[in-house]
């Protein structure tokens, strides 16, 4: 666990490392300020939707990861310090008492026979629903980032794939064979 959360907040740390480097390029910062605010927002609506409580909470924590790039192209270092230290905090908290927190839900459930169906008032709720379902439906194959990156490889390959006969033909017309292997 101290692992998890030592690993999860490398990034940030590691940023705020070569703030100078960041800061002396006008675009890096807006990058990864860009960067940082997709993540979250990807990760933050990945979740919601999640089936298991382990799986929301490492979403969750990606999304805190990606408000700390934000605050790291902002300059505000000593924020994103203090931001790590109560993440790891309560995400630790939180990962340690999810099991009992799952069995104080039920015993509840069944103690008052009510379903306990605690939902929050989310911003995606003041969408059109049209809008809130296709939402919903890309959170549920997370922004289709899977798909995305399958085609990326496929073109990387593909690419490599032509480069490798281009050599291979060179290699032939200037050597007179296959060259050495």
């Amino acid at each position: 666990m101290f692992y998890g959360a030592l690993s999860i907040h490398a990034s940030p740390f590691l940023l705020m490392r070569l703030s100078p480097l960041i800061e002396a390029h006008p675009a890096a910062p807006w990058l990864v300020g860009v960067i940082g605010a997709v993540t979250a927002l990807h990760a933050t609506t990945s979740a919601r939707v999640q089936g298991d409580v382990k799986s929301a909470l490492a979403y969750a924590s990606v999304s805190q990861v990606g408000l700390m790039w934000v605050e790291v192209a902002l300059g505000l270092h000593t924020l994103v310090l203090l931001h790590m230290v109560g993440h790891a905090s309560l995400r630790t908290w939180q990962i340690v008492r999810s099991p009992s927190a799952l069995q104080d839900r039920n015993r509840l459930m069944r103690i008052s026979g009510q379903d306990l169906h605690a939902r929050g008032a989310h911003r995606e709720g003041r969408l059109p629903s049209r809008w809130e379902l296709a939402l919903y439906r890309a959170s549920l194959d997370r922004w289709y980032f899977d798909d995305a990156l399958r085609w990326v490889w496929q073109q990387v390959t593909r690419a490599l794939t032509r480069l490798d006969a281009l050599d291979r033909a060179l290699a032939r017309r200037l050597g007179g064979g296959e060259g050495r292997p």
